[in-house]
C-alpha cells in the first residue's frame, strides 16, 4: 500500500493550488501535522497511519481515503502442501 500524497501535492503545484508542498500543508494543518510528518509522508515513508493523521490529510486536501492511499496486492506464496 502506498500513500499517494506526494502525487497529490505535485498535482497542486501544476494546478496553482495550495497545499503543494509538505511544508504548506503542514500549516494548513493548523499544528495537527508537524512539518517533518507532512514531509515524511509526502515521501511515502510511513508504517503506520493514524487515523486522525488520514482525517486531517482528507480534510486539508478536499479529498477522500480512497484518493491518497493506492493498494495493489502482491501474488500470494502459496504454502507447502
Amino acid at each position: 500500500m502506498r500513500l499517494r500524497l506526494g502525487e497529490i501535492l505535485k498535482e497542486n503545484e501544476r494546478k496553482g493550488v495550495e497545499p503543494s508542498t509538505a511544508d504548506q500543508l503542514a500549516r494548513k494543518s493548523k499544528g495537527r501535522l508537524s512539518m517533518a510528518t507532512a514531509a515524511r509522508l509526502a515521501r511515502d515513508e510511513w508504517k503506520v497511519l493514524p487515523r486522525d493523521v488520514l482525517i486531517t490529510l482528507c480534510e486539508v486536501l478536499e479529498v477522500g481515503p480512497n484518493d491518497l492511499l493506492d493498494y495493489t496486492p502482491t501474488r500470494e506464496k502459496r504454502g507447502r502442501s
